[in-house]
């Protein structure tokens, strides 16, 4: 066998030590890149979410993303929206767009919860 010397040990060791804080250090990239992708991920399925249930309808989709990539806790964001009742929906309120129709609909509607009893 072949001995190695102390001086090619120390080598060695060096370029082991340098090895290890590289990889080190890509690895602590690649991790953080991935929690990235998954953050941006969990944002536009919360911001899917909110359109399918009209909330912030004002806004468009990608708005929507810019307010939760500023969000403080994405936790209480994504709960409040799966918490959340579809919105725009209006009682009494004509669904196939003839003229007045709707409004007698409404107004026998308004009658029977405040009177309890259906208008004649």
């Amino acid at each position: 066998m072949d001995k190695i010397s102390h001086q090619q040990v120390q080598a060695l060791l060096k370029q082991a030590g340098a090895s290890i804080r590289t990889l080190t250090q890509k690895y602590s990239g690649a991790l953080k890149k991935v929690a990235e992708f998954e953050r941006e991920d969990r944002m536009r399925k919360i911001a899917a979410e909110m359109e399918t249930k009209h909330l912030n309808a004002d806004l468009t989709y990608e708005e929507k993303l810019a307010q939760l990539r500023t969000a403080k806790d994405l936790n209480v964001t994504e709960e409040a929206v799966k918490l959340a009742s579809p919105q725009g929906i209006k009682l009494g309120e004509s669904v196939d767009g003839e003229g007045n129709g709707g409004s007698d609909a409404k107004g026998a509607l308004e009658t029977f919860i405040f009177q309890g009893d259906a208008p004649e």
